[in-house]
């Protein structure tokens, strides 16, 4: 996959001047753009049966006031809007507008945690931290502590650990220790939830190199951050660690690519690093097996040599096996064992909640288009037809591994949960064909779309109940 990056000049819009729709082709999309979000808006408004999934799961309704959440969503997303401007008008200016994109994801996560509460939004940040029926990792590392904080017993450990902790390695508990040294419980929390706050903000350059590199075009690139930044999901979700997760997807994608492309060991190391820390943090991404498996094939029939391509895999399985080794000899943490306690865990809490396969996939889907707000959905449906008669072959072989990536994790049940959250490492996904679309765009048009999405945001968070808590 080509690593030439977009064409260095201010303005981009040339290169992608004789691929603009037709007007009235255009007319149409934006129409639907539109339309779209006006339906989506008067569903949730009436409480469309169904909406907020289905029986045997849903998320709660709410009903926001709009003369409070929209003043405060219009004001946070100024950043957003700024930097889009000075994005789009040159490309030597995306450093910066990649700046006012993250600060703009931080201001939208205040605004809605804000606007959720009249404590004010760190106090409610802190209790989300500390309450066990969200994430549960705070009071996880407390009763981790209490153990006697001996990670070769974790495996045993996690059927006493709350709920979200109990399916999950012991990355995100060991994230919340030091916080839990600290004299105030309030402070600690509050200070752990600024800092994933504030770190999911990383998740927003690294979708923007991820479309830049398999999408050979910056524009695009540019239109995905902000896509991402205005995703009802990101900003619903803040102070889980789940907005952290697209940042990995993106840097084992990248870093694979690169070992394949550049075919130096050192990057296969590099790339075993990545997979091992994710391996330590959260087992959800790991299902990008199948894109990465995908991404070697692709590598292999384009001609890479069957024996380097052998070695570069043997030096990532290799090395990944050695730092799982070596964490187990100087702590004891056992990543096998640990994993398939995790795994009968999540099996138990399925069962539960009667979440059973096939039924589970169309709902997944679903769930999962709230939380890019649905309009990345439609775009790409509109840019199918284009992509497969313009776009480069690496491109159109990215978009479809990413694509079905998506489809393969619904269809074979991997990841059976509340989608808008669990899947949201799969986002950038979603938006490389979605902002590739965007890209052919006169500019209006593209900046008309987030407004759309930006609406969408406002509507989720004002309808659904993303983060459940006492106030």
């Amino acid at each position: 996959m080509p690593h030439d990056d977009h064409p260095s000049d201010d303005d981009q819009s040339g290169q992608s001047a004789q691929a603009v729709p037709w007007r009235p082709v255009l007319a149409g999309k934006v129409f639907a753009i539109v339309l779209c979000a006006w339906a989506l808006e008067f569903a949730l408004d009436v409480r469309l049966p169904g909406i907020n999934g289905p029986m045997y799961w849903h998320w709660p309704y709410q009903r926001l006031d709009a003369g409070v959440i929209y003043p405060w969503f219009a004001l946070a997303a100024l950043p957003v809007w700024i930097g889009v401007a000075m994005g789009l008008r040159r490309a030597s200016r995306h450093k910066a507008a990649l700046c006012l994109l993250m600060a703009g994801m931080v201001s939208l996560q205040l605004a809605n945690l804000a606007v959720q509460s009249p404590a004010g939004p760190i106090e409610r940040a802190g209790r989300i931290v500390a309450a066990p029926v969200t994430t549960g990792y705070f009071e996880a590392a407390e009763t981790f502590v209490q153990s006697g904080g001996r990670l070769g017993d974790y495996a045993a450990m996690l059927q006493n650990l709350p709920f979200h902790a109990r399916t999950k390695p012991c990355g995100p508990v060991l994230a919340h220790l030091p916080f839990t040294q600290w004299s105030s419980r309030q402070a600690a929390t509050q200070a752990a939830a600024m800092t994933w706050l504030w770190l999911s903000c990383l998740s927003v350059p690294a979708t923007y190199l991820l479309v830049k590199r398999f999408g050979d075009n910056a524009t695009a690139a540019l239109f995905a951050a902000a896509l991402f930044t205005l995703s009802p999901g990101m900003v619903g979700l803040a102070v889980s660690l789940d907005p952290l997760y697209p940042a990995l997807t993106a840097a084992m994608m990248l870093t694979w690519d690169s070992a394949l492309v550049r075919r130096r060991r050192r990057d296969a190391v590099i790339f075993a690093a990545v997979l091992t820390f994710t391996i330590l943090f959260v087992y959800n991404v790991l299902v990008l097996g199948a894109l990465l498996a995908g991404m070697t094939v692709w590598r292999w029939l384009q001609g890479m040599a069957a024996k380097r391509l052998a070695i570069q895999v043997g030096i990532a399985i290799g090395t990944t096996g050695a730092l799982c080794l070596i964490i187990y000899l100087f702590s004891g943490y056992n990543v096998v064992e640990a994993f398939l306690a995790a795994y009968r865990a999540q099996a138990r809490l399925l069962a539960g909640y009667g979440r059973t396969w096939p039924r589970t996939i169309v709902f997944d889907l679903i769930d999962f288009g709230w939380a890019g707000g649905w309009i990345p959905v439609l775009l790409v449906g509109f840019g199918v037809r284009s992509m497969i008669r313009r776009s480069p072959p690496h491109v159109q072989v990215m978009v479809a591994l990413g694509l079905g990536q998506i489809v393969l994790t619904a269809v074979a049940g991997l990841l059976q949960a509340e989608t808008m959250r669990v899947w949201l490492f799969m986002l950038p996904l979603l938006l490389l064909p979605a902002s590739l679309e965007l890209a052919r765009w006169p500019r209006w048009a593209g900046v008309l779309a987030l407004a759309m999405v930006w609406w969408m945001c406002v509507v989720v968070n004002q309808n659904f109940q993303l983060v459940a808590i006492a106030m």
